[in-house]
């Protein structure tokens, strides 16, 4: 079994206990990011549906939210009974779709341990010039900190977004970064080539 998934499995129902973002704070993040009205928005490792519906409201348009977890799916359709929102278990590294304009993953980046097909998948799953958006609530060393007490084995290091974005040259240009003590944010466009 999926390692990453059997950990978010057996987390699932207790999983909103553990949320700190408010409301406000969350809409906050999503305005750091280039979506619009009319995009099509992938929400990558949905986990419980904590921002699919925030995604939804600025788009206008469903969503699409997938999750390794079938857990954590069952949380987010018994949490979130929006006909926007299409919540479905998938492994990201196999997951095909009509392309997207917006791949938006929150919160979860590091547990996407083989970063080569990460960088793949998301090329192949946007449209031209689509965005990929790496968002985390929290900065590097908390982030950090927090997997080393509680996910060692289902995670990696988050680098600062210059040196992870060494990983996505090739197929993507780097839009916008921050990394700060309560925020880490990369917006990586589409780049044909």
């Amino acid at each position: 079994m999926n390692k990453v998934k059997e950990f978010f499995d057996e987390r699932a129902d207790n999983w909103n206990d553990y949320q700190t973002e408010t409301l406000n704070d969350l809409k906050g993040l999503l305005a750091l990011i280039p979506l619009k009205k009319g995009m099509r928005v992938l929400d990558l490792a949905c986990g419980t549906g904590i921002i699919s519906e925030l995604l939804q409201e600025v788009t206008e348009s469903k969503v699409t939210a997938i999750d390794i977890s079938d857990n954590m799916i069952k949380n987010a359709m018994k949490n979130h009974n929006s006909v926007d929102i299409d919540f479905k278990v998938a492994n990201f590294y196999e997951y095909e779709d009509e392309p997207f304009d917006a791949i938006v993953c929150f919160n979860a980046y590091p547990h996407f341990l083989d970063v080569d097909g990460f960088v793949n998948k998301a090329h192949s799953l946007l449209k031209k010039e689509g965005y990929l958006v790496i968002l985390h609530s929290m900065g590097r060393v908390c982030l950090d900190n927090h997997h080393a007490a509680f996910a060692a084995n289902v995670s990696r290091h988050l680098k600062s977004p210059k040196d992870e974005y060494v990983l996505y040259k090739d197929k993507f240009i780097m839009e916008k970064e921050i990394d700060t003590d309560n925020k880490y944010l990369m917006v990586l466009k589409k780049a044909e080539n």
